[in-house]
């Protein structure tokens, strides 16, 4: 038996974690609509999956959610893919991600977790800072790790943003705009203590490349590795699918019409509008599968999380015409978690 070291909820006699919460459940996230977990077979193994449920620092529905989960499971093994509680604040989660950790815990016989950007806010040693039980694994630092079965491999990386996304003078803004960027960001404020981490991203990103090998049949991280996913905005409608971002994978958009009645939404110039886009954009992931694509399996399954929708283009091919799939299932119930509470 397992139990949360800091909320000191003990188990009830039903063997779930928080003596005298509802065991009542959730369907649908308030936002997206979309079940808090689904589950997908590879080579044979079920497992269950979710990311970015953003939920209230609140025991009560901390607990429903992991009772839905758990009421609704079809393996042994749960991967949860970050941001579990909502640090829209910068606020430090980590005895509310705990709970819902041990919960699930009790109940699967592994869980696979990668700490969202909201997971690591606010705190001196935020690798450090967790207790989890012996059946949960999780990846610390720039160090990946593997667990293996009989059917799979599975790689678990931290990955956040390595600024090598795509070269950023191809949509026109230079490394000092974008770190600049950042800094204004609640993850330039909060994100592993705060601070100027990129040397630490990129480690993390070129780390997770090279144990890329045939063996690993699925990868797991919290921000999108690839950039197949991110749109930027250009204004020559020419270059729409000549872009040389497009190249690389990433989606370009040409909307000058959208982008001058957004200017005059928020007071700005239709320049200003796509630079910010363009720098959001970059901050959605890394570019961990543009890197090594000499070393990965063909027909690799990813899945992450962070971006809040699921994948457009779920199959895309490297360079070396290697095929990768991309999956995903992040509920999101909103910045602050309050949503929750009125279900």
């Amino acid at each position: 038996m397992y139990g949360p070291t800091r909320l000191q909820c003990a188990p009830d006699s039903g063997g779930s974690y928080g003596t005298g919460l509802p065991n009542a459940t959730f369907a649908l996230s308030p936002h997206t609509n979309i079940p808090l977990s689904s589950s997908l077979s590879i080579n044979g193994e079920r497992f269950d999956f979710g990311s970015d449920w953003h939920l209230p620092r609140d025991p009560l529905v901390i607990r429903r959610a992991t009772n839905t989960i758990i009421n609704n499971k079809t393996s042994d093994l749960f991967i949860c893919l970050g941001d579990v509680i909502d640090a829209s604040d910068g606020s430090d989660t980590t005895e509310w991600t705990e709970l819902f950790l041990y919960s699930l815990a009790h109940s699967f016989e592994n869980v696979l977790y990668l700490p969202g950007n909201h997971c690591l806010r606010s705190r001196s040693n935020p690798w450090g800072s967790f207790d989890l039980p012996p059946n949960v694994v999780m990846p610390y630092g720039e160090n990946p790790v593997t667990f293996s079965t009989t059917q799979n491999n599975y790689l678990l990386g931290n990955v956040f943003y390595d600024l090598e996304f795509i070269d950023s003078s191809m949509i026109d803004l230079t490394t000092n705009q974008l770190k600049e960027f950042y800094s204004s960001l609640p993850d330039g404020k909060f994100l592993l203590g705060g601070g100027d981490h990129f040397d630490s991203f990129q480690r993390m990103s070129r780390n997770l490349s090279a144990r890329l090998t045939p063996e690993i049949t699925v990868l797991l991280t919290h921000t999108l590795p690839h950039p197949s996913e991110v749109s930027f905005k250009i204004k020559d409608r020419s270059l729409d699918s000549e872009h040389p971002a497009a190249k690389l994978g990433a989606q370009i958009m040409c909307t000058p019409e959208q982008d001058e009645r957004d200017a005059l939404q928020y007071n700005q110039s239709a320049d200003e509008v796509r630079a910010w886009w363009n720098k959001k954009s970059f901050f959605m992931g890394s570019n961990v599968l543009n890197r090594a694509p000499n070393n990965c399996r063909d027909g690799l399954i990813v899945l992450y999380g962070h971006n809040h929708r699921p994948p457009k283009n779920p199959i895309i091919t490297l360079e070396n015409d290697r095929c990768i799939r991309l999956v995903s299932h992040q509920p999101f119930g909103g910045d602050g978690g309050e949503a929750w509470k009125t279900l």
